[in-house]
């Protein structure tokens, strides 16, 4: 028998504590999808052999030697995010638009005046946009055959009171102590019953970007061997928003109308890395090229609040509880080795290939602002994420002042063979056109990218899943000026 709650006044409490991270919050600022130049995102990204393009400098530092001349880049875009999900069988499409800046930059390239030697060296100063969270997500379902209080409920009755979750519960009547039972129970759905069939949503919402602030150098000799090398600020803007509700439409819940909690999370950060690299030129039509990704070394703060709802069947009775607070620590991304091999035919076509190795076990979570060693967090890492190779591909033929440019990516899975999210690769389809010429070039790019994942709503007897399918859209383009 359900309990019927007595208090007939508004609560409010307010509650400062510490957030938990975990290797979500590791893996969301550890993968990169770079968004840089038109030109480079319709090959694919694979441009680590090739150089002379500015977000080249993402992948290879060599690649600024190749410049021939001094130059101006800007790279506008918009997107279109779409997200589909799958819960229960019922699914649900949202989408979100962003417009931005995928780069800016400037290369200065000062020549020797030898025609043999050392020839030239370029320097670079700019920023390349490495990821978009811009995403709005909605999973809904009319028939839930549980609740997200009864993962509450069970956690409570095994002495896992959280701040964040079961405190906030208790404190609002979702769940009680029954005393006759000495157990917690449910106030919203019988525990353990699942014949109701009640509504359930949650919204999710993101938006922020992670960019890089580049300053490199490269050198050019006899036009064989590029050697550089780059430092990096990378800037961390990150928001969600994520609205759980449930809801008795059927009235078929005593005492019960409505169930809402309400998630919360700011993060903003710098971070520094270094990256070496070169490429050489054995014969005139191959070009070879590998580089090296120090760690990305992050300071990241977090401002997180979280707001839970209960509301009686005549919706006047109304009991809240906010939590709230904010915390800082640092990250360490992983490693990075690349590969990449381009071929060039006659001066008129172009093939590249590239092969990245990162390995995701390696993120560190570290130095907690309150001194918490993230021991528990570290280790989960390791058991949980893997090392993968990212596949790169492109091609462009020219047809004087006109390339036309065609790419495909594979971002391989982070996750280990016994994870959920296993299969979440990420697969993007490119395409674009250029036209060139000595002091002025327009480049435009197309980028499809798909990915599905596993996301868990809240865990129970087993995690309630919904499947969500993000297509990001994507149309850029690039004006550069030579001089």
């Amino acid at each position: 028998m359900k309990k019927v709650i007595s208090i007939v006044f508004f609560t409010l409490l307010i509650t400062t504590i510490s957030f938990s991270q975990n290797g979500s919050d590791a893996l969301r600022y550890s993968q990169s999808f770079p968004q840089g130049t038109a030109r480079l995102s319709s090959m694919g990204g694979a441009f680590g052999a090739l150089g002379a393009d500015f977000s080249a400098i993402l992948i290879n530092p060599a690649g600024l030697g190749v410049y021939r001349k001094s130059e101006f880049v800007l790279t506008p875009s918009i997107s279109y995010n779409k997200t589909l999900s799958n819960l229960n069988n019922h699914a649900y499409e949202d989408f979100k638009y962003d417009f931005g800046l995928n780069n800016i930059g400037l290369v200065g390239t000062f020549k020797t005046g030898n025609k043999n030697g050392w020839i030239s060296t370029s320097i670079a100063f700019g920023y390349n946009r490495i990821r978009n969270f811009d995403f709005n997500t909605l999973v809904k379902t009319d028939e839930a055959t549980s609740s997200m209080l009864d993962e509450f409920v069970y956690n409570a009755n095994n002495g896992d009171i959280r701040n964040f979750y079961e405190k906030m519960a208790i404190n609002t009547g979702a769940i009680y102590f029954d005393s006759l039972s000495n157990i917690y129970t449910n106030n919203f759905i019988k525990y353990n019953n699942s014949e109701y069939g009640h509504l359930q949503r949650r919204s999710i919402n993101t938006s922020g970007k992670m960019g890089e602030y580049v300053a490199a150098i490269a050198t050019n000799f006899d036009n064989k061997v590029f050697i550089g090398a780059s430092i990096g600020f990378q800037k961390v803007n990150y928001s969600s928003t994520s609205i759980h509700e449930e809801e008795d439409t059927r009235d078929e819940i005593e005492y019960t109308n409505r169930f809402i909690y309400e998630d919360n999370l700011k993060t903003e950060g710098i971070g520094i890395n270094f990256k070496l690299g070169a490429i050489v030129k054995p014969v005139q039509w191959i070009r070879i090229g590998g580089a090296i990704h120090s760690p990305t070394f992050f300071d990241l703060k977090e401002d997180f609040n979280s707001t839970m709802d209960f509301f009686m069947d005549n919706e006047i009775d109304q009991f809240r509880d906010i939590a709230s607070g904010g915390y800082d620590y640092e990250l360490t991304t992983p490693l990075k080795a690349i590969g990449s091999l381009g071929f060039v035919i006659y001066k008129s076509a172009i093939v590249s290939f590239e092969y990245e190795f990162i390995d995701y076990s390696t993120m560190r979570l570290r130095n907690g602002g309150d001194g918490y060693d993230f021991y528990n967090e570290n280790e989960e890492i390791q058991g949980k994420y893997v090392s993968t190779g990212n596949l790169k591909s492109g091609a462009e033929l020219k047809f004087g002042p006109l390339s036309l440019r065609a790419g495909y990516s594979l971002y391989g899975s982070p996750y280990n063979s016994d994870a959920l999210n296993k299969d979440a690769f990420t697969t993007a389809y490119s395409g674009g056109f250029g036209i060139n010429s000595k002091s002025f070039y327009f480049d435009f790019a197309y980028v499809y990218s798909q990915q599905s994942i596993e996301y868990v709503l809240y865990q129970y007897s087993d995690p309630v899943v919904s499947t969500i399918e993000k297509n990001p859209n994507q149309l850029m383009a690039t004006l550069g000026f030579r001089f």
